[in-house]
């Protein structure tokens, strides 16, 4: 009996840890009216499971939306970061416009600065005036094709002015005699256009607007020193060949160059203006007519004495209006524009000459 009772208690037990494992859980719906009842079971094991599993899709959840929350953060960041440098970069692009209109703006003060300077240089060199240590002209004229001619036999004692440029030989409207003195060393002058207004000269590069406003206030002392020296030259002035004697363009400026006929370097005593056949030759000051006719490798030319020991030259010419012993007038024709002489294309050889010494036309050409 005792084994028997032993022998139960175990299977009891036995059933109970059975009935432990699979107990089981009935979820029961019951609807208003007369709708069926709904049972649902599941086990002891099964809910666990779907707590694990809940709690872990919550876990994921709330790590999820944390992450979606600092992705915003980084997103709005990144959105400001990138408004900041956009404004940066428009800040940065509108200081450079405006620097660039400043510098200019501070070229065209420039620009014109150094054009007053010449025009002053040029009216110093035709009132014979001292220079106040202004800057040598350093303009260059550019090379072209058209007419250039020779100049005339020059004196032994007709030098250049220092600084003078040379003259860059064309390929068409070549000519002329040749002049061997030996002047100073001189830089090329390629050709320039031109049309009855002085050629400009490459603007001075200017650091600052404080240098900008010393060289204004040096340029304006200087002027009005100029002004005061004027006085009385007025018939000086008047007498000046300061306008061109045609239009055209500049193939041959004053100075050394390369002959067209002998190939050899030699210095050309005037500029050469090219330009039509038939083209007018003007007076660039009145004076009075003391040659008129051939004259050697520069064909059919003329003289004009404007007086004060200023004489200007015209060569290779077609036609002469004028004869000799004529007075005229600043802008009379004199002329037309042809190729006598030693040339190969139509131009004019212009020289002008201050007290037996011929010198740079353009040095007195201010109109």
């Amino acid at each position: 009996m005792p084994g028997g009772r032993r022998s139960t208690r175990g299977r009891r037990r036995r059933r109970a840890a059975e009935e432990a494992r699979v107990r089981r859980y009935t979820l029961i719906v019951v609807p208003e009216g007369t709708g069926r009842v709904q049972r649902l079971g599941v086990s002891e094991r099964g809910l666990k499971r779907l707590i694990g599993i809940g709690a872990a899709a919550a876990l994921l959840f709330v790590l999820g939306f944390a992450h979606y929350l600092t992705l915003c953060g980084h997103m709005a960041e990144f959105r400001g970061i990138r408004a900041e440098a956009e404004r940066v970069r428009a800040e940065a692009e509108a200081q450079r416009l405006e620097l660039q209109r400043q510098a200019e703006e501070r070229q065209r003060v420039a620009d014109e600065l150094t054009r007053v300077r010449e025009f002053e240089r040029r009216v110093r060199v035709i009132a014979n005036l001292p220079q106040a240590s202004l800057e040598q002209r350093t303009a260059q004229r550019p090379a072209t094709s058209l007419g250039v001619g020779g100049g005339a036999e020059r004196p032994e004692d007709a030098t250049p002015p220092m600084g003078t440029p040379t003259a860059a030989a064309g390929e068409d409207g070549e000519g002329g005699p040749v002049s061997p003195g030996t002047p100073p060393d001189v830089s090329a002058a390629p050709a320039q256009p031109i049309s009855g207004a002085s050629s400009a000269v490459p603007s001075a590069q200017v650091a600052t607007s404080e240098g900008l406003l010393e060289r204004l206030q040096a340029e304006s002392r200087s002027l009005e020193e100029l002004v005061e020296a004027l006085h009385g030259k007025s018939e000086r002035l008047t007498a000046t060949p300061s306008s061109w004697p045609a239009e055209g363009w500049i193939t041959s400026g004053f100075g050394y160059r390369i002959s067209p006929f002998t190939g050899r370097r030699d210095f050309h005593e005037g500029i050469d203006i090219a330009a039509e056949f038939g083209t007018p030759i003007l007076a660039p000051a009145p004076g009075r007519v003391v040659f008129a006719g051939r004259k050697g490798g520069l064909g059919m030319a003329i003289i004009v004495d404007h007086g004060y020991g200023v004489r200007t030259t015209y060569g290779h010419l077609q036609r002469m209006l004028v004869q000799p012993g004529s007075h005229v007038a600043r802008g009379q024709q004199l002329a037309t524009m042809g190729s006598s002489g030693l040339s190969t294309g139509p131009h004019v050889h212009y020289m002008v000459e201050v007290g037996g010494k011929r010198v740079d036309p353009l040095d007195y050409i201010v109109e």
